[in-house]
């Protein structure tokens, strides 16, 4: 095991995967350095840093299991504070493809909260913790080689705005969660090691966030909705409550398919999902802000876990290795995954630690980086030939979409690899296997035009809007 009598760590970025992983730190190091741009606030306010925390955020059941076990207490806590908990099987509507997942119970736990409030009761619980110090307002500009060692040993910092005085933190570890900005790559190249392989995944994917006063009863039984964006329907949602008594709706386009940031087409755009609790929402609920608009143009994954000569005393965790596609909802999750492998690797010593740990958090990424490749859009653009894989892959979804219409089994089983609870393999088993295909039986009840049962592509008499053949022509709302 490390030892901390002598030891201390720096962690770059002060948001949800710095704050993870350096309560991990406090377990093996004697000081723990949390070095961010920003003033960091005290209450659930939001920063400049960290603009994606206005639009709809879900921490997973995995998520929420392993934040709970880093702070005893914290769902309690949160709760307290006006988060609902939640079963994402039960108090759930979800549609796939224009298919809408049968609801039943399940052991599926999670809490529905801003973002601001969990990092900033995380925050709290972190710098509580002894050995914890904060410098905020302060710019990390390159790494520090650790004398005769292949190793880093620590940063060099600066006061945000000034270029003089320059601040040398010298550090054992060194832990980048700066986000999907990650200047390490440069570093490691000005220390003589090459950057990581770095994968790209085109999204071309914009949302739109308007908050809603939330009265009790509306939308009956339901306390989240989501309809998923592909490149046949091109419009999705996310709508779940938050504290405050309030509703947050994150409307989503790809291709080219904007949510409209005035008032009437926001509206508009979130009518012609056609789901009852969203068009509920956006005509009879009392807005409280204007909507916010935010871009995705791609997500990224650098190759870590593949690098040859790799030196130690630096590991990578959240963003800084992947940013998946943000529909997903994985973002959180995978921060405090990952800090659990940190935790597991620094228990078993210092030897090859970071080799060790981005081979293991590697891992960790296998569901979202799938789901996230499953979302490229390059192939479905105009011109471009599909290839066999990206056709099966679509079939494959389809398939598994008009099961969980139907089957309550396999839509838990996809809710729980979705929750990163599980992995892919679940979808393969026999008994998940044997349901997804006895569900391809058509049904006799009455079907609409389009082929699909009613209420499975039309959801309240609305069809759910599909993307037509020529680039050019949009479906009105």
């Amino acid at each position: 095991m490390m030892s901390a009598t002598s030891a201390r760590a720096v962690v770059i970025g002060g948001s949800m995967a710095g704050l993870l992983a350096a309560r991990v730190l406090t377990e093996t190091h004697e000081q723990v350095v949390i070095i961010d741009r920003d003033v960091l606030p005290v209450t659930a306010t939001h920063r400049c840093a960290v603009p994606q925390a206005r639009h709809s955020h879900w921490l997973l059941a995995s998520g929420l299991s392993t934040l709970e076990s880093f702070f005893p207490g914290l769902s309690a806590e949160l709760t307290a504070a006006g988060a609902t908990p939640a079963d994402p099987h039960h108090d759930g509507s979800w549609v796939f493809d224009g298919y809408q997942a049968k609801r039943a119970r399940s052991d599926l736990a999670w809490l529905m909260m801003s973002r601001t409030l969990v990092e900033s009761r995380v925050r709290g619980r972190v710098t509580a913790l002894p050995g914890v110090r904060l410098l905020p307002g302060h710019e990390v500009l390159g790494l520090l080689g650790a004398a005769g060692k292949s190793a880093v040993g620590g940063v060099r910092v600066v006061r945000r705005g000034r270029s003089r005085p320059v601040l040398d933190v010298r550090a054992d570890l060194v832990v980048d969660a700066s986000g999907r900005g990650s200047r390490v790559p440069l570093w490691l190249r000005e220390l003589g090691y090459p950057p990581p392989r770095e994968n790209r995944v085109r999204l071309t994917i914009a949302y739109a966030t308007r908050h809603y006063r939330r009265d009790r009863h509306h939308p009956p039984g339901t306390l989240t909705t989501g309809a998923y964006a592909t490149p046949v329907r091109t419009r999705g949602a996310a709508l779940s409550v938050q504290e405050n008594d309030r509703w947050v709706l994150t409307l989503v386009g790809i291709l080219g398919d904007e949510p409209p940031l005035d008032a009437d087409g926001f509206t508009a755009f979130g009518v012609s999902l056609g789901d009852p609790a969203i068009r509920q929402i956006v005509t009879g609920a009392e807005p409280l802000d204007v909507p916010l608009r935010a871009r995705f143009p791609e997500c990224s994954r650098r190759r870590y876990e593949r690098l040859r000569r790799l030196p130690e005393g630096l590991v990578v965790i959240g963003d800084a290795m992947c940013s998946s596609n943000p529909a997903l909802a994985h973002g959180m999750s995978v921060a405090a995954m990952q800090a659990q492998v940190l935790r597991d690797s620094l228990l078993k010593g210092p030897d090859r630690l970071s080799r060790r740990y981005f081979r293991k958090a590697a891992r960790v990424l296998t569901v979202p980086w799938i789901a996230t490749l499953m979302s490229d859009v390059r192939c479905h653009e105009a011109g471009r030939r599909r290839p066999p894989v990206l056709w099966l892959t679509d079939l494959g979804r389809t398939v598994l979409s008009r099961a969980m219409e139907r089957d309550t089994v396999v839509t838990e089983a996809c809710l729980r690899v979705a929750h990163l609870v599980t992995g892919p393999w679940l979808l393969f088993s026999p008994s998940v296997v044997l349901r997804v295909l006895l569900a391809q039986v058509p049904s006799r009840r009455p079907r609409s035009r389009s082929g699909h049962a009613t209420g499975a592509s039309e959801l309240g008499g609305v069809p759910l809007p599909r993307r037509s053949r020529s680039p050019a022509a949009k479906e009105a709302p």
